[in-house]
């Protein structure tokens, strides 16, 4: 636990640190604005007496409300521009750490997350976290700061009424010490509820069709609107604690401000004697009043804030276990050489078993054939660094390792292709050839969702080819295709694999006829000479 949370500490003020001026600037003129708030009133509370006992005022207290008052809202107006811009300077970290994330490491290690819970995380944590480490971190340290700071005001009109308001601190300390552990385990469930709810969701919209054809719609949405109920559940029991902490806190400080209240009327109005409230000016007695309520208003800011914290807290400890995933390793192995062969020997796939030594050319088209579920498509990922095997070594040809992946030096291709409406347009301009026959394609602005498996696979197919990588490892690129279609994509493959290696992975027996090797699986696997 304590590692933990040194762990969320350190990667807090890195965060924070990374923000650079505009979150020192944002803590800077939030503190001065604080204070020329408490000097801002006291001034108009001494004008205000001065006006109703003589009918005057001095020119030293009109000039130092007026300045003050300049000044707050100056500072006001800069301690809010500072504060968005390091918040976004925060959110932009985080969004750039799953990013690296999502980029460097295993489809299978992604996978483990759930697509729902990462596409709750990256829409939630961003925003949250900025929150927590610039907003809340200002009030924290206004917290801290701020009650002193009015306290000295309030000490140089009346030093007795400064020490009552001290001592009532103490005992919101120790409330705010209390209710601070019970909201942390709180947002803990809060955000682990959140969790389960997202990636149940995400699985369920996925397997939609499946759940469909087996007539369990009901069944399932029954399991989600049970993740839903534990959800809203622990939601309340963090707002509970939140409103207790906000009520507890203004019943101490209304408690305060109206002892003060009473003392100060009682002996303005002579009834009683009471040292340090009776023969005080009228300025400096509606000047304690008036200051009073600022003495505890960075403890309401900071209850205000509370759930904010909580979550902001939830979503770091959450970015810190993301941040701590094992990179992916790179487990091929370079072939220098022109003549040195690439290939793959001793290899052991997962779920697959051992894979006979083989060699490829460094050209042409090459197919790994079989039967749907038979391991095509885990060799396939395994050759191209995008799952690890279990043992063994892949041999490819220098610059085709996980940095150059990122250089464009080789290119994956699947119908599981993120797209966006200009991608597609672009890759439809770029390679006409690949979608002649298919009118969706004669229409500009083409929305991603409505793509069928086919045309995803086809502009995956696009983008492969559109780029200089001398190896293309491409999954069933003519699976779910008019016979129209998967003729042209043969083509494709059979012009381009003259000039760069293609590793297909298909069971289009047209396509096995047309390469210049074949890797057959069946019950074990052989290589099939062609």
């Amino acid at each position: 636990m304590k590692r933990k949370t040194t762990r969320e500490t350190a990667l807090e003020r890195r965060l924070r640190g990374q923000a650079g001026a505009a979150a020192r600037l944002s803590l800077l003129a939030s503190s001065a604005g604080y204070a020329l708030r408490i000097s801002m009133l006291a001034s108009l509370a001494v004008l205000i007496g001065s006006l109703v006992m003589d009918g005057k005022t001095g020119l030293w207290i009109t000039v130092a409300a007026l300045a003050s008052t300049a000044g707050f809202l100056t500072l006001q107006f800069v301690a809010a521009r500072s504060t968005r811009q390091a918040e976004r300077d925060v959110a932009k970290q985080v969004a750039g750490i799953y990013r690296d994330f999502l980029q460097n490491r295993t489809p299978s290690t992604v996978h483990d997350y759930g697509t729902g819970d990462l596409i709750s995380r990256i829409s939630r944590h961003p925003s949250a976290i900025a929150s927590g480490v610039i907003t809340v971190k200002n009030a924290r340290s206004l917290m801290a700061a701020g009650p002193l700071i009015a306290a000295a005001f309030i000490f140089f009109f009346s030093p007795l009424a400064a020490g009552l308001l001290i001592a009532s601190l103490p005992v919101m300390i120790v409330f705010f010490i209390l209710v601070g552990g019970l909201t942390k385990s709180r947002a803990e469930r809060q955000e682990a509820a959140l969790s389960r709810l997202s990636g149940m969701f995400g699985d369920r919209i996925r397997c939609l069709p499946t759940i469909a054809a087996n007539h369990d719609i009901d069944g399932q949405a029954g399991m989600i609107g049970a993740a839903l109920e534990d959800h809203r559940r622990v939601s309340m029991d963090v707002l509970k604690v939140a409103f207790l902490n906000s009520a507890v806190l203004d019943f101490f400080s209304s408690l305060s401000i109206a002892m003060l209240a009473i003392f100060f009327g009682l002996g303005h109005l002579g009834l009683v004697h009471i040292p340090g409230f009776s023969g005080l000016p009228l300025g400096s007695s509606l000047a304690v009043l008036m200051l009073a309520p600022e003495f505890f208003n960075p403890l309401r800011r900071y209850a205000e804030l509370y759930h904010a914290a909580a979550e902001g807290k939830a979503a770091l400890a959450a970015l810190a276990d993301i941040e701590e995933t094992p990179l992916a390793e790179e487990m091929r192995t370079p072939a220098k050489g022109l003549h040195d062969p690439i290939g793959w020997r001793n290899l052991v796939l997962p779920h697959v078993g051992i894979i006979p030594d083989d060699t490829l050319p460094r050209a042409g088209l090459v197919i790994i054939s079989g039967a749907s579920g038979s391991g095509k498509t885990t060799l396939l990922q395994a050759l191209a660094g995008i799952e690890p095997q279990t043992a063994g070594q892949v041999f490819l040809p220098e610059g085709a390792g996980s940095s150059s992946r990122q250089a464009s030096r080789q290119a994956w291709s699947s119908s599981d292709v993120f797209l966006t409406a200009p991608m597609i347009d672009d890759l439809r301009r770029n390679r006409p050839a690949l979608f002649l026959g298919d009118p969706r394609f004669i229409e500009s602005g083409i929305e991603p969702e409505t793509l069928s498996g086919g045309q995803r696979m086809r502009l995956s197919l696009a983008a492969a080819l559109g780029s200089d990588a001398h190896i293309l490892f491409i999954d069933e690129p003519t699976a779910k295709l008019d016979p129209a279609c998967a003729s042209r994509i043969r083509n494709t493959l059979k012009a381009e694999a003259r000039h760069r290696l293609l590793v297909v992975a298909s069971h289009d027996p047209a396509l096995i006829a047309a390469a210049d090797k074949v890797v057959s699986f069946d019950r074990r696997l052989k290589e099939v000479a062609s």
